[in-house]
């Protein structure tokens, strides 16, 4: 954390990254803004995606993409800051969206997204050569209204042919439809595409946290005022002001601990081992630690 302003700082005992994690993967749960403004971002792609009506979106399809869907245009010349910033986000977005089948006219086998299941949504199966069907359409049986059974059996592996067959159908045939998978209605929510981006970022970056989770799980869940559970947080991350950590700031600093001449006044001895000192102090030690995490003690009435 920083001071109150830029010419009273204050030490960064824990980097910004630890804080923005969730709890139960050992951070406080912040929200990391960048993050945050990047779903809220991928809100505006979302509309223009799903509402091509509007003057922006007939104006940006006109200018980048005239012959595809907006989440398949690219960058195209000279493009302006707007549409800049809107192609930025365009991968999260795909990320957690995929085409519901309607009639499947303007869906492609092989490259666009309709393959319910996360990340690709699209099917595993390598194309096959000398393959004469290439939109979902193809595959459905509109006189029945069925999918064509031996058709998809033939093309796909297994585990791609079972789950389009599980795709429901509608006789009425309507356009295909672009929905969010991270949501049961298909809307799109920017608190979940917020934790898709966050999810993404880590496993890109090293993988989950190394923080116990049931260490976590159980300081949270303790029944006490919630500045001992911060402070029993801080102290797992040795976030505290003892004279051992002020010395990475602070060269030729007293290391030594006041109360009963330790040689290194650490988060250990202070917190955990001022129990053995010398008779009193240790119970004055801990008087003091505890009237100043949670203030004055009251006398009963």
């Amino acid at each position: 954390m920083v001071g109150h302003n830029l010419a009273d700082k204050k030490i960064h005992w824990i980097n910004g990254k630890t804080l923005c994690k969730r709890k139960d993967e050992g951070g406080l749960n912040f929200r990391e803004m960048e993050a945050f403004n990047t779903a809220l971002l991928a809100k505006q792609l979302w509309r223009l995606a799903k509402d091509d009506s509007s003057l922006v979106a007939r104006l940006l399809k006109a200018r980048y993409y005239p012959r595809c869907n907006i989440l398949e245009a690219s960058l195209g010349k000279s493009p302006s800051y707007t549409w800049l910033s809107i192609t930025s986000v365009a991968p999260l977005v795909r990320r957690g969206s995929y085409w519901l089948v309607g009639n499947g006219k303007t869906l492609s086998i092989w490259e666009s997204q309709w393959v319910p299941g996360p990340w690709t949504f699209r099917p595993i199966t390598p194309k096959p050569n000398n393959l004469n069907v290439s939109f979902v359409h193809e595959l459905i049986d509109n006189d029945r209204g069925y999918w064509k059974e031996g058709l998809v059996k033939e093309i796909f592996l297994l585990c791609d042919a079972e789950t389009i067959l599980s795709i429901l159908l509608c006789k009425s045939w309507p356009d295909d439809k672009l929905i969010w998978h991270y949501n049961s209605n298909g809307k799109f929510l920017v608190k979940s595409a917020y934790h898709l981006g966050i999810q993404y970022s880590t496993l890109m970056n090293g993988g989950p946290s190394k923080a116990d989770p049931k260490w976590c799980k159980k300081v949270w869940s303790l029944n006490i005022p919630p500045k001992i559970r911060i402070f029993a947080w801080r102290l797992s991350y040795g976030a505290i002001s003892t004279k051992e950590n002020l010395t990475k700031w602070i060269s030729s600093f007293n290391t030594g601990y006041a109360i009963c001449s330790h040689y290194l006044e650490s988060k250990v001895h202070k917190f955990v081992a001022m129990s053995p000192c010398a008779s009193g102090l240790g119970r004055i030690g801990a008087e003091v630690m505890w009237t100043t995490i949670t203030g004055p003690r009251t006398s009963p009435r």
